[in-house]
């Protein structure tokens, strides 16, 4: 059960980081490490697309049984969902197209990796 949890972090940070990189740049000639060095200094690009690589990682660690995935996976939900809440964020924006509203995608990355923690601990 943990391994699928971790599955479903490790895809819900690929999702977060596909929906950033979409919404900043678009998938043209640009690479996603260009990208990265140009958008740096952009919080609203920065803190979701490290809190997701976070989220990728922890998950990636906790799948193959690591110790310190989910710990890894959680501070990255912290920072993207303290972040969206801190710029004001809405839960809820009229629409039930969940998928693509980052708050949402946020919140449920973080309690992704509370599940893998204590999924990890039996």
């Amino acid at each position: 059960m943990r391994r699928l949890v971790a599955l479903l972090l490790i895809a819900t940070s690929a999702w977060m980081l596909y929906l950033i990189v979409w919404r900043h740049q678009g998938f043209g000639d640009v690479g996603l490490v260009e990208m990265f060095r140009r958008e740096y200094n952009n919080p609203e690009f920065a803190f979701p697309a490290i809190a997701a690589l976070l989220g990728a990682l922890g998950g990636a660690i906790a799948m193959v049984g690591g110790v310190g995935g989910a710990a890894i996976a959680m501070i990255g939900g912290v920072i993207a969902a303290g972040f969206a809440m801190y710029v004001g964020g809405e839960v809820w924006n009229g629409s039930w197209r969940l998928w693509e509203n980052q708050t949402v995608l946020s919140i449920a990355l973080l309690s992704l990796a509370g599940v893998t923690a204590l999924l990890g601990r039996g």
